[in-house]
C-alpha cells in the first residue's frame, strides 16, 4: 500500500489597514514547490453600531448594551453585557450580573460558551465578546438605571498569566408612558408580533 501523510499549519492575527489582500500557502519538497489555491480577503473599517461609542482606554473594561434605550412601558428590550480585553483572553469567573432599579420584568438567559472575536477600539486591537443576556421588561415609565456588572478575566502576559476584575459602565433606559387612543381590544402587549396559524 501507500502511505500518505497530511499536514495542518493555521495562523492568526489581524489586519492593520484596510485594503485587498490575495495569498496562498505553499510548501517545498525535494526541491519542487507546491502551492494551494490562492483566496482574496476584503479588508474595511467596521462599521458596527455597537462599537461606535465604545471610548474607554483601559486594557480590560466591560459596558452594557441595549437593542434601544428608548422604549415604552411594558416593551422587552434585549440588554447584554459586552467584554473587552487588550490582551489574549484565557478565562473569566466572578461573573456579577448587572441588575435594572425600577420595577421590570427579567428574564435571563442561560449563558453559553464564550465567542471571542477580535475588532479595533478607537483604532486598537482588542478581543471582545457578549455575555449574561437578559430580556427587561420595563413596569413603570421614567429613567431605568441598569447597574454595571463585574468580571474577572485572566489573559495571557509576557511571562505569566494575570487576573484582571473590573467593573463595567451603567446604562439608563428611558421608559415612555404608552400613547392615549389604544383600542378597546388591547391587552397590554407591546412590541412586534409574529402570529401563524395552521389548518389541519
Amino acid at each position: 500500500g501507500r502511505l500518505v501523510s497530511y499536514f495542518f499549519v493555521q495562523q492568526s492575527g489581524v489586519f492593520q489597514k484596510e485594503g485587498t489582500y490575495a495569498f496562498n500557502a505553499y510548501i517545498t519538497y525535494k526541491g519542487n514547490k507546491y502551492k494551494s489555491n490562492k483566496i482574496t480577503i476584503k479588508v474595511s473599517d467596521t462599521e458596527d453600531d455597537e462599537l461606535s461609542d465604545v471610548r474607554s482606554e483601559d486594557p480590560v473594561f466591560g459596558v452594557i448594551q441595549a437593542k434601544k434605550t428608548s422604549l415604552y412601558e411594558g416593551e422587552p428590550v434585549l440588554v447584554k453585557a459586552k467584554v473587552f480585553s487588550r490582551y489574549p483572553i484565557e478565562n473569566l469567573e466572578g461573573y456579577a450580573p448587572f441588575k435594572p432599579d425600577k420595577n421590570a420584568e427579567v428574564h435571563i438567559f442561560p449563558n453559553q460558551r464564550e465567542y471571542v472575536e477580535e475588532t479595533r477600539v478607537n483604532g486598537k486591537y482588542a478581543q471582545m465578546f457578549d455575555y449574561g443576556k437578559q430580556l427587561l421588561i420595563p413596569v413603570s415609565t421614567g429613567k431605568c438605571r441598569i447597574h454595571p456588572f463585574e468580571m474577572a478575566l485572566t489573559c495571557e502576559g509576557s511571562i505569566f498569566s494575570r487576573t484582571i476584575r473590573f467593573r463595567s459602565t451603567g446604562l439608563v433606559l428611558h421608559v415612555k408612558p404608552l400613547p392615549e387612543g389604544a383600542p378597546k381590544q388591547f391587552i397590554g402587549g407591546v412590541g412586534n408580533f409574529t402570529l401563524a396559524q395552521q389548518l389541519g
